[in-house]
């Protein structure tokens, strides 16, 4: 009997063995479901948050080239105002400096008229008196 009993033992062990290997494979089977269910949600999620994070990138990339290409603008358009700014005022001081320059001629003329006169007049007494003194010493 007590072979009976063991062999009933052993029979329960092994049903009780298999119930259990059984009921760990239908455990992890449903983790492994669960987990394939999780990976593959987050996997989407990953992949969703990607593509919102790509067109972000894009719109911000084409919002940055938008801003740069005003900030362009505005430096080409400033650039021209100050050459044209520059020219004009280049020819302005070309143009003063043309008057100043005829101006300095005008006076440096008339200072050289000034002392052809005055040299002639001081010849001009000079000669009459060399002609006085010499007409005083003649008598």
């Amino acid at each position: 009997m007590a072979d009976m009993g063991t062999v009933k033992a052993q029979y329960q062990k092994e049903a009780l063995d298999k119930k259990h290997t059984f009921e760990l494979r239908r455990v992890e089977d449903s983790h492994s479901k669960e987990l394939n269910k999780v990976t593959d949600s987050k996997e989407k999620e990953i992949k969703q948050i990607e593509k919102d994070y790509e067109i972000k990138i894009s719109n911000d990339k084409s919002e940055f080239n938008n801003k740069l290409n005003k900030i362009r603008q505005n430096y080409n358009k400033r650039l021209s105002e100050e050459a044209s700014r520059y020219d004009k005022m280049l020819v302005d001081l070309k143009s003063t400096q043309e008057g100043k320059m005829t101006q300095l001629r005008s006076e440096h003329e008339r200072s050289i008229t000034q002392q052809q006169d005055d040299y002639q007049t001081q010849i001009e007494d000079m000669e009459r008196k060399f002609s006085e003194a010499q007409s005083k010493y003649k008598v």
